[in-house]
C-alpha cells in the first residue's frame, strides 16, 4: 500500500518526465547553456521575499521561451553568492537575452559561459 509520501515523489516524477518531454518536443532542447553569477551588493541587500520575487521573474522569463533551468549555489553566508545556471532549450537569440534577463535588476553579474550542442549542428 503506497503511502502519502510514495505518492507525493511518484507524482513529482511524472511531472518531471512530462516537462522534460515538453521541452523536448520545443525543438532546441539538446542544448545546454551555463552561466555563471556573482551577487552584487545590491543583491546582498535583498530580503527573502525580493529575492523569491526576482527569482520567479527569470523563471517566467525560461518557461515562456519553451525551457527549463536550474539554479545551484552555495549557501548564504553573508558575502556575495556564487551561482551557476544550467538551461536546457533556449534558442541562440535567447541564450544572450537570458543574461540580461539576469541582470536587469543588478542583484547579479551573469555571464555566459559556453554552450553545449548536442549530436553537433
Amino acid at each position: 500500500m503506497a503511502t502519502a509520501k510514495t505518492k507525493a515523489k511518484s507524482a513529482r516524477k511524472a511531472a518531471a518526465k512530462r516537462d522534460t518531454r515538453k521541452v523536448a518536443a520545443k525543438g532546441d532542447s539538446k542544448s545546454l547553456t551555463v552561466y555563471l553569477m556573482t551577487q552584487t551588493s545590491k543583491g546582498l541587500t535583498l530580503n527573502p521575499k525580493e529575492r523569491e520575487k526576482d527569482r520567479a521573474r527569470v523563471t517566467a522569463f525560461v518557461k515562456k521561451a519553451g525551457a527549463r533551468c536550474m539554479l545551484f549555489g552555495v549557501p548564504d553566508k553573508g558575502g556575495p553568492q556564487q551561482l551557476v545556471s544550467l538551461v536546457w532549450g533556449l534558442s541562440a537569440a535567447d541564450q544572450v537575452k537570458f543574461a540580461d534577463v539576469i541582470g536587469k535588476n543588478g542583484y547579479v553579474d551573469a555571464e555566459m559561459t559556453f554552450h553545449i550542442l548536442k549530436g553537433g549542428p
